[in-house]
């Protein structure tokens, strides 16, 4: 859901549950909110909040806190807290999906990167475009843009499907690991309010 707020800031909140496998079985709810703002042609974080929840097992959560008067962001993960230099153009993790669109949108194709804060990290993440490719939906077949993410270590591999003709949502989400777990987020439902 992305909605609106006052003075140009906007929330964008995506709630995930876990459908298949140890996910199901575990009884995995997921919901992340981030607050941000656009600023020249991007997303910039303002506040984010991951909660996990499941039936099995102990939940989750993460924060990253905006303080622009000190100029300073904390990356907040259980006890430990992280703070950093809040320079413009900073992410939390879900922003980039929306950062990677807004520059698809722009024309901008190639190598993409990001500042990102996620846990004890605010590094650089980068992202290559791979091109065109058709993908089947709940919704539908749809013609998407496939985007890689660049690591420097193997272990895992993350792909992203973004639709030009749903302003470039993120339809299909792909992570593997090494040793053959995999999760997959697809596009279900839209609905516009």
């Amino acid at each position: 859901r992305l909605e609106a707020l006052a003075d140009g800031r906007y929330r964008l909140v995506n709630q995930t549950r876990g459908t298949r496998g140890m996910a199901a079985l575990a009884g995995v709810d997921v919901t992340e909110e981030s607050e941000f703002r656009w600023r020249d042609g991007g997303p910039e974080t303002l506040g984010y909040r991951y909660r996990q929840q499941a039936s099995l097992g102990r939940g989750r959560e993460r924060a990253v806190e905006v303080d622009a008067a000190a100029g300073r962001v904390t990356s907040i993960d259980r006890d430990r807290r992280h703070s950093f230099e809040l320079k413009p153009g900073t992410l939390d993790r879900q922003l980039v999906s929306l950062a990677i669109g807004a520059d698809l949108a722009a024309g901008r194709r190639g190598e993409l990167a990001y500042r990102v804060i996620d846990r004890d990290d605010d590094g650089e993440q980068r992202f290559r475009v791979v091109g065109p490719e058709r993908i089947d939906l709940p919704t539908g077949s749809t013609e998407a843009i496939r985007v890689e993410r660049i690591r420097e270590d193997a272990s895992r591999q993350t792909q992203l499907w973004l639709d030009p003709a749903r302003n470039w949502l993120t339809v299909r989400s792909l992570q593997q690991e090494r040793n053959g777990d995999r999760l997959e987020l697809r596009l279900v439902a839209l609905r516009k309010e």
